[in-house]
């Protein structure tokens, strides 16, 4: 089993704070050229509810409307990371309607793909959204899937030997982001 080092400080406080600023102005730019004054948005649990709700407060002193915003759970692992499935497990905090819906699913990491597939079908199963932009915080590369987001507030080129660490104040007490190396463990 591998352990982790912190290679290098990729944002600290204000660095997250100006890339949620980027990720709203992005979200108003859609809003702006679009019929539907009021999206939905959609946070992938963890960290991808509070930068939901952070880009949500950022709209509403822009002047739009609060967005309606929901949850989702996707999980591969239990927290002991046994594996609980080949495919991810998804939970939604409850059904909410999407059809002819602008929706944003924010993520804090997009990495292979998995989990936006994931949460696209369950999305799908909902019913069917005019549109759906894929938010993420941090896109490291690396997909299996052929996925892109619409919008990454921070792109970093990293190796399968690096893992990105996201901390938001709601979950982790702190804002920053730190790319980690795998070591292995001494036996």
């Amino acid at each position: 089993m591998a352990n982790l080092r912190v290679k290098r400080e990729l944002a600290g406080p204000e660095a997250v704070d100006r890339l949620v600023e980027a990720t709203a102005r992005f979200v108003h730019q859609v809003l702006q050229n679009g019929p539907e004054p009021k999206p939905l948005f959609v946070g992938i649990q963890r960290r991808g509810v509070p930068y939901a709700r952070r880009v949500a407060q950022r709209l509403q002193h822009l002047g739009h409307p609060a967005p309606e915003l929901h949850t989702m759970e996707i999980r591969f692992y239990t927290d002991d990371l046994r594996l609980v499935s080949e495919r991810p497990v998804v939970t939604l905090n409850h059904t909410f309607p999407v059809d002819q819906r602008r929706v944003f699913l924010f993520d804090d990491v997009l990495f292979t793909g998995w989990t936006a597939f994931a949460a696209l079908q369950s999305l799908y199963r909902l019913g069917t959204p005019e549109r759906v932009y894929l938010v993420t915080l941090v896109d490291r590369g690396h997909r299996v899937m052929p996925l892109c987001a619409d919008f990454a507030a921070l792109t970093v080129e990293t190796t399968l030997q690096e893992v990105i660490h996201v901390h938001l104040q709601e979950v982790d007490h702190e804002d920053r982001i730190l790319l980690m190396e795998k070591q292995e463990a001494s036996p």
